[in-house]
């Protein structure tokens, strides 16, 4: 009975001790396979449509009133000879384009004397960043007839950059008329009036001289104008 007792107990302390003590963790097993993509989601709700865009301007609008073009050719301030031919052909939507396409009538003692005035910009006209523009200011008398008289003419050219093909540029900003020397050899030809809607066609060829222009040399212009001009009811 002693025995039995004494075995007992010696078995349950060994039950004690191997529960007391336990062994290091294994290394982890190898990541299991992902599982299959669930099924899509449900749409959402339709968002609040946005709000309508403002309508462009028409490009008709903008070039409506006729053009000018124009046509260069010098010699750089590097020496280096260019020729350069562009077309002024935008024109203002708002009260201003009244100003930019624009016609008065005087009378003198050898007839009605015709004053236009245009200004075309080279791109859509921006206060800020599309100011480039070409502008004259040609007064006649008999314009188109054979009798036509030329009393004045002057121009400006606006913050025009001239790029050459080796993409190298110079500005060019002026302003002159035929009254002081910087122009050479103006010449206005094959004038055009049809007064019936105030649409003006001629050409222009002149010199700007070397120490009136950007370059420093001499620089020749010309181009042809081809215009309508709106007129204020009196």
């Amino acid at each position: 009975m002693k025995l039995f007792k004494s075995s007992h107990i010696l078995l349950l302390c060994c039950s004690l001790i191997l529960s007391s003590c336990s062994g290091e963790d294994g290394l982890d097993g190898a990541p299991g396979k992902n599982g299959d993509p669930g099924d899509p989601g449900l749409n959402g709700e339709p968002g609040t449509p946005g709000q309508n865009g403002i309508d462009a301007i028409p490009f008709t609008e903008l070039t409506q009133f006729g053009s000018v073009v124009l046509e260069m050719e010098g010699t750089r301030t590097d020496g280096m000879a260019f020729t350069d031919s562009t077309s002024f052909r935008f024109t203002p939507t708002d009260l201003e384009f009244a100003l930019t396409s624009h016609l008065e009538y005087q009378d003198t003692p050898d007839g009605t004397l015709y004053q236009f005035y245009v200004v075309r910009f080279l791109s859509m006209p921006d206060s800020s960043y599309q100011n480039t523009y070409f502008s004259f200011n040609v007064n006649m008398l008999h314009p188109g007839a054979d009798n036509m008289q030329l009393k004045s003419f002057s121009y400006s050219l606006t913050k025009y950059a001239v790029v050459g093909d080796d993409n190298r540029y110079f500005i060019l900003t002026q302003t002159h008329n035929n009254q002081g020397p910087e122009i050479q050899n103006l010449q206005i030809t094959d004038v055009t009036f049809d007064a019936t809607n105030n649409h003006l066609l001629f050409s222009f060829s002149y010199t700007i001289v070397g120490t009136a222009n950007a370059t420093g040399h001499p620089l020749l212009m010309s181009g042809i104008a081809d215009v309508y001009l709106l007129e204020k009811i009196q």
